[in-house]
């Protein structure tokens, strides 16, 4: 009797797990689902930001007389720091140079 117990408990218990295996599988693949659209928006978001980004420091380094080439100054450790402060804080050129002409 306490075998028949054993075996009828231990049957439910896997059929409870399936069922519920089966459950959360329903769930996540619907969530799975639902959010690749959403990383696909925020991906097209984040390449437009960054051609923006990339544009307005090659603008902003015309203006200082400098290549846009010279944004790879930034993957330096450190001396990276210089571009930033340069593209951030210093003011453009007062005469026309090599790559546009002055800003008023």
């Amino acid at each position: 009797m306490v075998s028949g117990d054993y075996e009828d408990k231990s049957r439910r218990v896997r059929n409870n797990s399936r069922s519920a295996r089966w459950v959360l599988f329903a769930v996540a693949g619907d969530a799975g689902s639902a959010t690749i659209p959403l990383m696909r928006l925020a991906s097209a978001a984040y390449i437009a930001c960054f051609f923006g980004s990339l544009a307005t420091t090659v603008k902003r380094l015309h203006d200082r007389g400098r290549s846009g080439w010279f944004m790879l100054i930034g993957l330096i450790p450190l001396v990276g720091i210089w571009l930033m402060i340069e593209v951030g804080f210093i003011s453009g050129e007062p005469h026309k140079n090599h790559y546009c002409r002055p800003v008023a």
